[in-house]
């Protein structure tokens, strides 16, 4: 009988501890960056004013996780290391495929909330049509770009125009394919205003740039945008989305969510989201951005 007084004692005792799961006390939000430094300190900001917000749910503390690439951070994500994320189309695409993580809502970057890329060439070409790139030199931005490579693959692929990688301007070029280049690879700094500036001098017949980079005069100014035209537009795509780890308890998502959902509509909020790589707002996905997702096939 006492042995069975002690069983059940023993029992009730550890009840609390396999009903109650611990509570989490650190929110922490991945970042892929090849400058670790700079993206923790812009980071910080909105880190704060989450753990802040959500301090009545026991978080405590905040950290950035930050991984150098893609796959390091589903690594780190299914580790059970990272509570939240934001990435573009192809980044998010690999993280909901791959890990636990599930997109939650819409990042607005510097008041665009979704965007597409540009194929342009020089006005005195007669390139009209992106059927009409077949046998011409094309320039991308660099393997990781959503809008600098990905989309505009897609685009190609749904034109059934092959592509043929060249690994320098001077290569030989293949008639009846697209013959590509990446600025990435010749440049330090492969930004859009290479991509314009080359499609101007005709050092390439084609380039892709997002519709936004063609609306800064800084990635084309201009004194060369007279003489480029856009021949090809695709469909527009999240300028960025927010994903959360689906593990979370549910209220702490829709808590999550509701903070960020409003943080500019107060100044700590709009302070936080600013420091946040120009974070202008966010908001609900729709359908269609959600299957995006499942558009591109993560390797």
């Amino acid at each position: 009988m006492r042995c069975v007084i002690a069983i059940i004692i023993l029992m009730a005792l550890s009840w609390p501890t396999l009903a109650k799961k611990p509570q989490p006390t650190t929110l922490s939000i991945g970042v892929i960056s090849n400058h670790p430094s700079k993206h923790i300190k812009k980071t910080k900001p909105i880190a704060a004013y989450l753990q802040q917000n959500l301090e009545h749910f026991g978080y405590k503390n905040y950290e950035v996780i930050v991984k150098r690439n893609v796959n390091e951070m589903v690594e780190a994500v299914n580790q059970g290391k990272v509570d939240i994320i934001s990435e573009t189309l192809y980044g998010s695409s690999i993280l909901y495929h791959k890990t636990e993580m599930e997109p939650a809502l819409v990042r607005w970057k510097k008041r665009v909330a979704r965007y597409n890329t540009y194929f342009i060439t020089h006005k005195d070409n007669e390139i009209n049509t992106i059927k009409d790139i077949k046998g011409k030199t094309l320039v991308f931005e660099d393997p990781g770009s959503t809008s600098g490579y990905y989309l505009p693959m897609m685009a190609l692929e749904r034109n059934s125009l092959s592509v043929n990688p060249m690994p320098s301007l001077d290569s030989d070029r293949l008639e009846g394919v697209v013959n590509s280049v990446f600025s990435s690879d010749f440049t330090r700094k492969h930004n859009e205003v290479n991509i314009s500036t080359w499609v101007f001098h005709k050092k390439v017949d084609v380039g892709v740039i997002s519709n936004v980079n063609w609306n800064d005069n800084e990635d084309v100014p201009d004194r060369i945008k007279g003489d480029l035209k856009v021949i090809h537009k695709t469909p527009e795509v999240p300028r960025a989305y927010l994903l959360i780890r689906a593990s979370l308890p549910e209220a702490h998502k829709a808590a999550l969510q509701a903070v960020l959902l409003s943080a500019h509509e107060s100044e700590p909020g709009l302070k936080a989201l600013k420091a946040y790589q120009k974070t202008s707002r966010f908001s609900q996905l729709t359908e269609t951005d959600i299957s995006w997702l499942d558009s591109i096939d993560p390797l």
